[in-house]
């Protein structure tokens, strides 16, 4: 959802990193910079791995199965929470 956010807000501001900073709680313009420049790199590589038929290989995203890299997945949660990267742990009881 962040990625969206942030390429959603580069779209609707350009690179003004400020301004983009401002739709994405918690996230510096540095941050937003940095990671807007990962996603294009695994971008253009994913691309330019699929034209040159080479297969994408590595690890796949838990909530469609698509390759990680260069993925940002619009799919919802399927249990209530997330339970993605960022969600907090069950603690066993005992």
């Amino acid at each position: 959802a962040e990625e969206q956010l942030i390429m959603e807000g580069v779209a609707r501001h350009g690179t003004r990193w400020a301004a983009v900073a401002k739709d994405v709680p918690g996230r510096s313009e540095n941050a937003i910079r940095n990671r807007y420049h990962r996603l294009k790199g695994a971008e253009r590589a994913r691309q330019a791995a699929q034209s040159a038929g080479v297969t994408v290989g590595g690890y796949r995203c838990r909530k469609c199965g698509v390759f990680k890299k260069g993925h940002v997945c619009l799919e919802t949660p399927s249990s209530p929470g997330g339970g993605g990267a960022g969600s907090p742990r069950k603690r066993p009881s005992g």
